[in-house]
């Protein structure tokens, strides 16, 4: 098999962060480049944001063989950003790193994160661990003792990727937590039916592979508006880890079996399992989540193609 002219590939996430704040993100990125890489900027919902960094990242143009790409995605929605990435955006690669795009990944972590890989061969992804900071610092612990993937920084092998393209795993449309879903698939090495959950032999988490944040004082509107609404899925995002956890572990379905929405996976888990629903709708503020769920939204927009609005390697 001929060289990949791109070993690694990195997918920066982004739909309402500050142009200042993701091109840092892509400066950080492109210095952690250890290899001739390939990075995508990835706009979901915001024209306006998309339209505004096309010239901006003409000034950031990589030497060499590596690229950068900007993409716009109609659906404001990670998970469908996510899954428009691994079966149509993914151009193939040895390694394909996920950033958000409000995070400075340090000079080392790309490289750090592909040498765990390399030495620990049954894992199928490699997860960056927050830094020391005191914010971070309970999380952190707990990562590095149980295993774990965080979606600020991870890795997914070519064999993992292609694998989930051969099943056809896509994350559920509109699911808060989309990283633990992701992870649980991989700690069943995608098949529940034949595969116990091993979260730490399939996920490596690495230690010395971090990043930075430029936090806002919480006062701030912007950061206050961020924590509110952070606040309001939490709960949702509990429903979404029982309703994984019964798909997965209980009834050992697939990983391609997930329903298409948040709503209908959370749905699915209510009628297989109705007690265990209605014992968890009397804790505080899930009965409510799951009325907000079950509103839903215009998921019409997934139909809608990625718009590549600038390449440096045309």
């Amino acid at each position: 098999m001929p060289e990949d002219p791109h070993p690694w590939c990195v997918a920066i996430f982004t739909s309402r962060e500050a142009p200042d704040v993701l091109l840092n993100s892509v400066r950080a990125a492109l210095s952690a480049a250890a290899h001739p890489t390939c990075i995508d900027v990835l706009v979901n919902g915001n024209r306006v944001l998309a339209d505004h960094l096309c010239p901006l990242l003409v000034g950031l143009t990589p030497l060499g063989t590596s690229s950068l790409r900007l993409w716009f995605l109609p659906l404001g929605d990670k998970a469908a950003t996510f899954n428009r990435y691994v079966h149509e955006i993914w151009p193939g690669s040895a390694l394909a790193f996920f950033v958000d795009g409000y995070v400075r990944v340090r000079p080392d972590a790309f490289s750090r994160i592909s040498e765990a890989l390399h030495s620990h061969p049954a894992a199928l992804a490699a997860s960056g661990v927050p830094n020391t900071d005191f914010i971070n610092r309970a999380l952190r612990q707990q990562m590095l003792r149980e295993g774990g993937m965080h979606g600020n920084l991870y890795a997914l092998s070519r064999d993992t990727l292609e694998r989930m393209r051969a099943i056809g795993y896509r994350l559920p449309l509109g699911i808060y937590r989309t990283d633990p879903t992701l992870a649980a698939a991989l700690s069943f090495n995608l098949d529940p039916s034949q595969f116990d959950w091993q979260l730490k032999e399939r996920i490596a988490t690495v230690e010395g592979a971090s990043w930075d944040i430029d936090r806002q004082p919480w006062w701030f509107p912007s950061e206050l508006r961020g924590r509110w609404l952070r606040r309001a899925r939490q709960a949702q995002g509990v429903l979404e880890n029982r309703a994984v956890r019964h798909h997965f572990a209980q009834q050992r379905r697939s990983p391609a079996a997930l329903p298409e929405t948040a709503a209908e996976l959370v749905s699915s888990w209510a009628a297989d399992d109705p007690k265990s629903f209605e014992a968890a709708m009397r804790r505080r503020g899930l009965r409510a989540a799951w009325q907000s769920l079950k509103r839903g939204r215009d998921w019409s927009a997934r139909h809608h193609s990625a718009e590549l609005l600038f390449s440096s390697h045309k």
